[in-house]
């Protein structure tokens, strides 16, 4: 019989998707990244599964706040954005095993 997959992975995985949405994104993110952490602690106690649907609400739920923190650091502290030039793809790639790493440290995997 197959688990029911958790509602938390859900609205977790849709508030993710609209981290493109000006003004909005900080907002949805940071909810996005709740009912993911909530989702997690479900599908750990063996009750539900949805567990790539949670991850992937985490994942977009982070992108705005990535995006935001390279604004403060070109913007306010005057960092020039050649320091810049080849990080705003590379970081998420280089930052997703550590992420996972502290998701399963912290047991939520």
């Amino acid at each position: 019989m197959d688990k029911k997959r958790s509602s938390n992975a859900k609205i977790s995985l849709i508030l993710g998707l609209f981290f493109w949405v000006p003004l909005f994104n900080i907002i949805l993110g940071l909810f996005a990244i709740y009912f993911a952490i909530r989702a997690m602690r479900e599908i750990r106690e063996g009750k539900l599964s949805g567990k790539y649907f949670a991850l992937a609400g985490f994942f977009l739920g982070v992108i705005p706040y990535y995006f935001y923190l390279l604004y403060l650091l070109r913007t306010y502290f005057d960092i020039d954005a050649a320091v810049f030039g080849g990080i705003s793809l590379g970081v998420p790639i280089f930052l997703i095993p550590f992420l996972l790493m502290a998701l399963k440290k912290s047991k939520l995997l």
